[in-house]
């Protein structure tokens, strides 16, 4: 178990003691308060606010009783009998945010008292008067300063900057500044902040008008702390949780102290049951309990890589908690289809430019690609790769889910508008597959709903059902209210550039969907795909209510994605084996010289190569001795060896043997005699040792092949006339001799 972080009570998103009780904020003040100046209601700051207090807890309250045009005066209480030729309160006052039953009152009043030459001390007299009102009732009041408007007198420009200072002094850490940065050197409103007017703040500038009321933490100050003893556990979550799981998967428990400060210990235990086995397991630790308002948060690692279903809770026991009921979490549920496995059968050395059959094992539905240094060369279980030339490595990757981006886009998911019908636009700007939808639906129990598609803008056939093509009906079962339910019709393809037209309504005419009136027509936009938002067709190509913002969200996948849901890889070190052989240089050999051939001895096997007379002869032995008797003629021949190591990889080296004779002296060859030459009609041979004799003509072909014995061997002249050569072969070695035929 490990406690791996502490959220302080200091901002109010991360107050645990904020989650329970609602609070309800009012809003005094006029046009920057009501939203005027920035493009859309969303990003005013009030709006901003009250989406953001209502994220800490659902049931909190912005009332807004802005008013373009308001000053100071009209927000007095209603008893407030104002000066001569000075307004009245409206029922827009503080009177008014007293009778809501307000936790806290913000006043927002930027110009319109200086525009009216309302100056420093009646404005003050008007904001304390408020404050003391409220604060008869117990109820806070924050105050934001004037803000800059690009004033040609500098008379009201005075006013703004005396006020301003009279608020952040008099009103002190309940005082919001909303003049600093937003006014330039010359206390007009900055070119960045302006809304075009001289007197309104556009986006950028409600953004930050925003998160300085948010930096006020009106909740925590609001929050009153227990005066008993409370801890509960606020929530158990998955982080990270992959479909394909994890094999360090964190869960984690935050553990709140909701009441006053203690120094208890609190004993903690996180209960694992896996489902398909139904093996159980429980992790114990212990914490020192701290302040009021603070959470610690427990982490633990779950095994979830290898597939499974899973049930987590969290409880906690400590000494005379008051409220027991909160000290255990909601059942978190877990699942995972698995990390895909992988395992690789092939050869893990080859020889030189040969190719490797590879066998990755897998899951059938897992699919499985093949890279070198990053590069995708292939895909598939069985994959062949080569000629391998150097020795290197392959990455096989596993990869489980589709190979797509998944992506979605999200209109807004709040809404103000019901009704039985919506038409919008999707503009692609990538290729992409529109694979459902999720859509806000304002009725409960079991309907339908129903889809229509055109390539094209619906505005040019919004009421021409014909223009239509029906996409489907799909069913939800169970509904509640206000609920976001997913639909399916079937996927369509969109190529870049391609506008296609959508038309949604409920099967039932008295089911509704959930809109925003935005007053405009509203992009949003992913890197892939805009949302034009639309008209509010109603039932059936009914009325159209345009613009209407429709709540909901577009599921698509486009592109290739190499890791699907997730991969797992294997990288397949491969040795070439290049084996080498040399023979050495070439040799040259004379008449009866010798040589011996020793090939190396950490071969397997060993083939010398060479041709004689037209015939390819093979002697399979490590060495070979050649000398005269290889050759019948006087020339250059060719000898190589091939081998193999114990892999099975070959090699091969190749001499040049050049062979040159000469005859002996007469004398000194009287083991041999040929007779007459010149012949005529006949020759004879006269030897004292058996011969092997070939007879070649002057263009080197052989006429004659026989072996002949010791003594006298006639031969009859058949021969034409000319120059013949007699090759003489014996363990003697070799003879030549020229025979001329008259």
């Amino acid at each position: 178990m490990i406690f791996c972080s502490f959220i302080s009570q200091a901002q109010d998103e991360d107050n645990p003691c904020l989650q329970t009780p609602n609070y309800h904020i009012v809003i005094l003040g006029s046009s920057t308060a009501a939203g005027t100046g920035p493009s859309a209601s969303d990003s005013a700051w009030v709006n901003r606010y009250r989406k953001f207090i209502q994220s800490i807890n659902p049931s909190n309250q912005v009332t807004n009783l802005a008013v373009g045009g308001t000053t100071t005066y009209h927000i007095m209480p209603d008893w407030f009998v104002p000066p001569a030729a000075r307004p009245s309160p409206t029922s827009n006052n503080v009177s008014q945010a007293i009778a809501l039953g307000a936790d806290a009152i913000i006043v927002n009043m930027p110009s319109n008292d200086a525009s009216n030459n309302f100056g420093l001390n009646e404005q003050m007299t008007n904001f304390t008067t408020i404050a003391a009102v409220a604060d008869s009732s117990n109820i806070p009041v924050w105050v934001c300063t004037t803000q800059p408007k690009n004033y040609g007198n500098m008379a009201q420009i005075q006013i703004q900057l005396d006020v301003r200072d009279s608020i952040l002094n008099y009103f002190g850490n309940k005082a919001i500044d909303f003049w600093t940065s937003i006014a330039n050197t010359s206390n007009t409103i900055d070119t960045l902040y302006d809304s075009g007017d001289g007197t309104h703040l556009n986006d950028a500038a409600h953004k930050l008008l925003f998160e300085r009321v948010k930096s006020e933490n009106l909740l925590s100050h609001l929050y009153d702390t227990l005066s008993y003893k409370d801890y509960s556990i606020r929530k158990i979550f998955a982080e990270d949780n992959s479909v394909c799981g994890d094999s360090i998967n964190q869960v984690k428990a935050i553990i709140t102290n909701l009441g006053v400060s203690t120094m208890d210990t609190l004993f903690l235990e996180l209960a694992v049951v896996e489902q398909q086995s139904g093996a159980a397991w429980s992790v114990f630790d212990t914490l020192m309990a701290g302040g009021s308002c603070i959470a610690d948060t427990a982490c633990f690692t779950l095994p979830t890589h290898l597939g499974g279903t899973w049930q987590a809770q969290a409880f906690i026991s400590v000494s005379k908690d008051t409220i027991p009921t909160n000290d255990s979490s909601a059942v978190l549920s877990l699942s995972s289809i698995a990390q895909p496995s992988l395992w690789i059968s092939g050869a893990d050395s080859v020889c030189f430019g040969d190719t490797i059959s590879f066998l990755a094992q897998t899951v059938a539905t897992d699919t499985v690609l093949w890279y070198k240094k990053d590069s995708l060369i292939g895909g598939g279980n069985s994959f062949e790769y080569g000629p391998w030339l150097a020795s290197d490595s392959l990455t096989a990757k596993a990869i489980r889910g589709p190979l797509v981006f998944k992506e979605k886009l999200t209109t807004t998911e709040t809404s103000q508008i019901n009704w039985n019908g919506t038409m919008f636009n999707l503009v692609a700007k990538d290729s992409i597959v529109i694979d459902s939808l999720a859509l806000k639906v304002f009725s409960s129990g079991d309907q339908g709903v129903i889809g229509y598609y055109r390539l094209g803008s619906y505005r040019t056939a919004a009421s021409n059902s014909s223009a239509w093509t029906y996409w489907g009906l799909d069913s939800l079962f169970g509904v509640n209210t206000g609920e976001f339910h997913s639909v399916s019709f079937g996927s369509l393809i969109l190529n870049p550039g391609d506008t296609l037209g959508v038309y949604l309504h409920m099967e039932n005419s008295a089911s509704n969907l959930s809109y925003q009136n935005n007053g405009n027509a509203t992009v949003v936009s992913t890197s892939e795909l805009d949302f034009v938002s639309g008209s509010g067709i109603s039932h059936t190509f009914g009325t159209e209510y345009y613009p209407r913002f429709w709540s909901g969200s577009i599921f698509y996948h486009f592109g290739f994605n190499p890791d699907g849901d997730c991969a797992t890889t294997l990288e397949v070190p491969v040795i070439v084996n290049k084996p080498t052989l040399n023979l050495g240089p070439d040799i040259t050999l004379f008449n009866s010289d010798s040589t011996l051939l020793q090939a190396p001895s950490n071969f397997s096997s060993y083939t010398w190569n060479w041709v004689e007379s037209g015939v390819l002869r093979q002697l399979n032995t490590p060495s070979i001795t050649i000398n005269s008797t290889f050759f019948w003629q006087a020339g250059t021949y060719k000898l190589w060896l091939d081998v193999t190591d114990s892999m099975g990889c070959m090699a091969s080296d190749t001499l040049m043997v050049s062979f040159f004779f000469f005859d002996l002296p007469e004398n000194l060859q009287n083991d041999l005699k040929l007779y007459p030459n010149p012949a005529q009609g006949y020759f004879e041979i006269e030897t004292q040792l058996p011969w092997e004799l070939k007879l070649y003509d002057n263009k080197g072909q052989l006429l004659l092949e026989q072996t002949i014995s010791s003594g006298k061997t006639r031969f009859s002249d058949s021969l034409k006339a000319g120059l013949y050569t007699l090759v003489f072969r014996s363990d003697e070695g070799l003879r030549v001799r020229k025979l001329l035929i008259l």
